[in-house]
């Protein structure tokens, strides 16, 4: 299940659904709208008037919800991999594409996306998060990547972090990143210095964590 809420609206994911709920009274929600997607809705992120779905093997998808009683895709585009996250910043798409790494859409045309793009995270993106113009990429058993994505046709890597664990999500804040990490529990890492991240904090669990968020 993705839940991304933007104003008045969450927008949630359940299986191949995209629903759109008002949730201007928290106390009574109400389902606005659905669409029926070609893949399963894996992560979301809404921007203005658009709603970008990381849609698992069907890629990245975009729906226009102006008209929030009639959504409509506009656009989708295939990411080779399995589409598990996905965060926009100005007029590029960041993708968790699985095994295929991060992949950078354009979708200054919503109507003709393109990649532009791409780099090997030589294991499995799980999740990505964006912080001005760094790209921190939950990356399974590789633990946490730090990219430069200053030039989005050319990332480079800063720094890569072994969370021992396998990193299937990240949130960052102020100047640490939260990794959820498998059975290694929490990871908490001081990104300070992006070139120079140090793990401060891990707490390992009986049960897996797969998910973190603020």
């Amino acid at each position: 299940l993705s839940v991304y809420s933007q104003g008045r609206y969450a927008y949630v994911g359940a299986g191949n659904r995209l629903i759109i709920a008002d949730v201007s009274n928290p106390q009574e929600p109400k389902k606005v709208s659905e669409i029926t997607l070609s893949g399963i809705v894996r992560g979301l992120y809404a921007q203005d008037r658009y709603v970008y779905v990381a849609c698992d093997d069907a890629g990245l998808v975009v729906i226009d919800v102006m008209d929030a009683v009639n959504p409509k895709q506009i656009g989708t585009i295939d990411t080779v991999g399995k589409a598990l996250a996905v965060r926009v910043a100005g007029k590029y798409a960041y993708v968790a594409d699985e095994g295929n790494g991060l992949v950078i859409i354009d979708v200054s045309n919503p109507q003709k996306l393109s990649q532009v793009g791409r780099f090997d995270t030589a294991s499995k993106a799980y999740d990505v998060y964006l912080e001005g113009s760094t790209a921190y990429v939950a990356n399974g058993d590789r633990g946490l990547y730090i990219l430069d994505i200053s030039n989005p046709s050319n990332i480079s890597r800063i720094s890569l972090v072994d969370t021992l664990g396998n990193a299937t999500s990240v949130y960052v804040q102020g100047n640490h990143a939260y990794v959820a990490d498998g059975e290694n529990g929490i990871v908490v890492i001081d990104v300070s210095k992006p070139t120079q991240p140090r793990i401060v904090h891990d707490s390992p669990w009986i049960n897996e964590i797969r998910s973190v968020t603020f």
